[in-house]
């Protein structure tokens, strides 16, 4: 389980890259390719939220009388990747709104 939440995050930005071309995003109106960019913000943001919501409450994934396994690996180096694609979006996002 542990590892299928872990690939799960960690290929995050790739899915949201598939949904966000570049070529794309020049071909289309200025306001259409901003709307994905900022879907894709809230996506990345979205399994974020609820990858730190399952490591709160982790011990309702165990069975009664099972010992409870915390997740204490660093949160830094899952989300490292992430966190330098949602930098470069909100880039991109910025720079759309300034007149």
């Amino acid at each position: 389980m542990f590892n299928n939440w872990l690939n799960y995050f960690c290929y995050c930005p790739f899915q949201t890259n598939v949904f966000l071309q570049t070529e794309d995003l020049l071909r289309v109106e200025p306001e259409e390719g901003l709307e994905k960019v900022e879907d894709s913000i809230k996506t990345c943001q979205k399994f974020m939220k609820t990858y730190h919501d399952k490591k709160k409450d982790i011990a309702r994934l165990f069975k009664e009388g099972v010992p409870v396994v915390e997740w204490d690996f660093n949160n830094q180096l899952i989300f490292a990747r992430l966190n330098c694609y949602l930098e470069r979006l909100t880039v991109v996002q910025v720079a759309n709104n300034i007149p």
